[in-house]
């Protein structure tokens, strides 16, 4: 089945999730919806982090969505919905990718695409949610991450319809909720290890001006990463409290 959600198209644009929020804060988004662009001039990522894409090259849209049948309590779930999703579309080119925790694409280390999600919650009832994404789809070149990032065309060796990639993708994100709906939530944690880029290997972490190796071994319902350190501590950490090195 595929997806019904309307479908706003915009040349140029701030950020996608800025423009939908405003949006909603003036009582014009009142249902699920996507808003595209083919252009953000100020894309934002996690935290202070902003992403980087040349104009009509990319994806950079965001998707508003109404999940009631989720607690704030469960909200991790629909990142590992969303990441699933994009993994699915990937996997569905022929290009396997990875989850670098909490929500990275990467295709061996380098960053295919991103998702910042804004929750709104009153109580323990879900308000709205607006999913950012960006996937890097025709750029060949990123002169300042080269070393960091890579698209579908470096991949696949040819461009995509940008049209047709956003679709497809809404899709694999529209199956992706079907579990979240039926409470699922075992088989996307599951699904989300298997995918997690280094879950049970151990490599080098860095918290603060900390350095220590360790190996992942879960992640909580509500998104803590827990690492097993040399000493047989299990420590959890939320998300910008660790780094991977």
């Amino acid at each position: 089945m595929e997806h019904s959600w309307p479908v706003m198209h915009l040349s140029s644009v701030d950020s996608t999730n800025n423009f939908l929020l405003r949006l909603i804060e003036t009582g014009q988004a009142t249902h699920e919806m996507v808003i595209n662009a083919r252009f953000q001039n100020q894309g934002r990522g996690q935290e202070s982090n902003t992403w980087e894409s040349d104009p009509c090259q990319n994806l950079t849209f965001s998707l508003l969505l109404k999940p009631e049948y989720l607690k704030a309590s469960s909200m991790f779930f629909l990142n590992q919905a969303i990441s699933l999703a994009i993994i699915d579309y990937l996997e569905d080119n022929q290009i396997f990718a990875r989850i670098k925790w909490p929500n990275d694409i990467l295709v061996g280390c380098k960053k295919i695409a991103g998702i910042l999600i804004e929750n709104s919650f009153l109580g323990d009832k879900y308000q709205h949610a607006v999913v950012g994404i960006g996937l890097n789809v025709n750029q060949e070149y990123f002169p300042d991450l080269q070393h960091k990032a890579i698209s579908m065309k470096n991949l696949l060796g040819k461009d995509l319809n940008l049209d047709v990639v956003l679709h497809r993708l809404l899709n694999a994100i529209h199956q992706r909720i079907k579990y979240l709906k039926r409470g699922d939530f075992d088989v996307l944690a599951d699904d989300y290890k298997k995918h997690l880029h280094l879950f049970q290997c151990w490599a080098t972490y860095r918290n603060k001006d900390e350095s220590f190796k360790g190996k992942i071994l879960d992640v909580k319902p509500s998104g803590e990463l827990c690492i097993l350190l040399e000493n047989g501590e299990v420590r959890e950490f939320l998300n910008k409290e660790v780094a991977f090195v």
